[in-house]
C-alpha cells in the first residue's frame, strides 16, 4: 500500500511538473478546409509570429467548425486565428483589439437610378442583388440587410438592375466605375456607379476563449506584440507576401511615430 500511494505520489507530481512546463503553449484552431485557404494562412503566420515576440509557444489544430466553437467555449483550447469578429461572439470570445485582416465591401447600381447614401445602415435597407451560397449574401444577411435577392449568374444581376428589381449589386474588388454588363439588347450594356463609401464589413481577429482565467490578460498581451511587431515593421512583409490589404488600423499604426 504504502508503494502504490508513493507510486500515485510521483505520478501526480510528474503530470504536475507536465502541465506547468506546457503553460506558455497557446493552442489556436481554424475548421477544417479554411485553414488551407491563403487569407488563413496569413493569419497563422500572424498568430505565430505574434505570439513568439510575447513569449509563446503555439501549436495549431483543425476541427470542424462546431468543434471549435465548443473546445473555445469549454476552454479546451486558447482560440481561434481565422475567427471573424462579431458581436455575439463576444459572450465567448475575447478578441483582440487589432484586427489581422478586413475584408471591405461597395456598392454599386444602375448609373440611370438615383441612389444616394454615406452610410451602410441605409444601403442595407435597399434591394440588393447577391450570389447564391456567396460570401457576400452570408455577410450582408448577417448585418442586417432585409432585401436580399439571390441570383446564379452575373447576367441575372445586370438584367435585375435594368429591369429596376434591384438597387444595388455588391463587389469585392473596385471597377472603376466602369463596370459592363453583358452584352445583350436586354441590358443594353447597362453600366454601374459607385454608391457611397467602401464599407469594412468583417475582421478577422485573434479570439481567447473567454473560459479562461487569464483572457483579458492574454489578449492585451498578444494585442501589445502585434503592435510593436506592426511599429518595428516586421508584420507588412507578411501581406506582402500573400497579397493581401493591410486593415486600415495595421496602416495607421505603421505610419504613427
Amino acid at each position: 500500500m504504502r508503494y502504490l500511494l508513493l507510486y500515485l505520489f510521483f505520478l501526480l507530481s510528474s503530470l504536475t511538473v507536465e502541465s506547468e512546463s506546457h503553460s506558455d503553449v497557446l493552442t489556436f484552431a481554424c475548421s477544417i478546409g479554411a485553414s488551407e485557404r491563403q487569407p488563413s494562412r496569413l493569419l497563422k503566420e500572424l498568430t505565430k509570429i505574434t505570439a513568439h515576440a510575447a513569449g509563446y509557444k503555439v501549436e495549431f489544430v483543425e476541427y470542424p467548425w462546431s468543434r471549435v466553437v465548443a473546445t473555445i467555449r469549454s476552454g479546451t483550447i486558447t482560440g481561434s486565428y481565422c475567427i471573424s469578429y462579431l458581436k455575439q461572439r463576444e459572450e465567448w470570445v475575447e478578441f483582440i483589439q487589432t484586427p489581422f485582416a478586413e475584408s471591405s465591401i461597395s456598392f454599386y447600381k444602375n448609373v440611370n437610378k438615383n441612389v444616394e447614401s454615406d452610410t451602410i445602415e441605409q444601403l442595407l435597407n435597399l434591394r440588393i442583388g447577391v450570389y447564391d451560397n456567396g460570401y457576400n449574401a452570408k455577410v450582408l444577411s448577417q448585418l442586417g440587410a432585409k432585401n436580399l435577392t439571390y441570383v446564379h449568374n452575373h447576367n441575372t444581376i445586370c438584367r435585375l438592375l435594368w429591369e429596376e428589381k434591384i438597387d444595388l449589386v455588391p463587389s469585392n474588388t473596385p471597377t472603376n466605375n466602369g463596370l459592363i454588363c453583358a452584352k445583350n439588347p436586354r441590358t443594353k450594356n447597362i453600366k454601374v456607379e459607385l454608391v457611397g463609401p467602401e464599407f469594412t464589413i468583417d475582421s478577422q481577429r485573434l479570439g481567447i476563449s473567454r473560459s479562461l482565467k487569464d483572457h483579458q490578460k492574454l489578449a492585451q498581451s498578444l494585442n501589445a506584440s502585434f503592435i510593436e511587431l506592426i511599429k518595428q515593421g516586421k508584420i507588412q512583409e507578411l501581406y506582402r507576401k500573400y497579397q493581401t490589404p493591410m486593415p486600415q488600423e495595421v496602416i495607421r499604426l505603421s505610419e504613427s511615430p
